[in-house]
């Protein structure tokens, strides 16, 4: 078990295009944690599950091959570890008062020096299955190829990283069936006593939907 009320930042260790920003939108609905919107009005949950409307929009729903980017789920101007190049920013998150999410591939963390932050856990995500719903959209996203070996169970980069042993392995497959999030809220619960809030199953729903969707747009994958 994760002690959440020791915690200072979470890291998501995901391959290319499993959904690590989703991920991190949805665990961003338990006040604890950081935001993941810039700006917002009224009602954080209510807002964001507004903004997930675009995944079900016909108007941000792709028709060509590049306007595919409309169905990521990035809202965040410094989105992963690209705003710890930003001094001010980087103060921001080792200052702040909740838990920070900061998401990122290997080749994100492998690049970044996170010593002066502590207090950290990790949620690992598993490269998906071929064939699976994630692994099409890897391939829709043009995610390939990529380095499966460091997204196994087993890899360990302790020696490098503070807090990788403070860790919890995630089933993307798992992750990407329609009832997804409440496979993440018993992840959730079991791994750090955290309650993942009920409109995390309508966000996740609308994300499922924009996936399906694109995906018979893009047969090929």
């Amino acid at each position: 078990m994760i002690d959440v009320s020791k915690l200072k930042n979470l890291f998501i260790y995901h391959p290319g295009g499993t959904g690590g920003n989703h991920l991190a939108n949805l665990i961003s609905l338990i006040p604890i944690f950081e935001s993941r919107l810039e700006n917002y009005e009224g009602d954080y949950q209510q807002f964001f599950n507004k903004e997930y409307d675009r995944f079900t929009n016909p108007k941000f729903l792709p028709i060509l091959p590049s306007q595919i980017h409309n169905m990521k789920s990035h809202f965040l101007i410094k989105h992963g570890l690209d705003g710890l190049d930003d001094t001010e920013f980087r103060k921001h998150l080792l200052s702040n008062k909740r838990i920070n999410i900061l998401t990122g591939h290997w080749h994100c963390f492998y690049s970044r020096n996170l010593s002066d932050f502590t207090n950290n856990a990790w949620i690992r995500m598993s490269f998906p299955k071929e064939g699976s719903l994630a692994f099409k959209r890897i391939k829709m996203f043009n995610f390939l190829p990529q380095q499966v070996e460091v997204y196994i169970e087993s890899y360990e980069i302790l020696d490098k990283y503070p807090g990788f042993k403070n860790s919890a392995y995630l089933d993307t497959d798992m992750f990407f069936q329609d009832n997804g999030s409440e496979y993440l809220r018993e992840f959730l619960k079991h791994n750090f006593e955290i309650e993942l809030p009920a409109i995390a199953d309508e966000m996740h729903s609308k994300w499922i939907y924009g996936i399906k969707t694109s995906l018979k747009l893009f047969t090929d994958t």
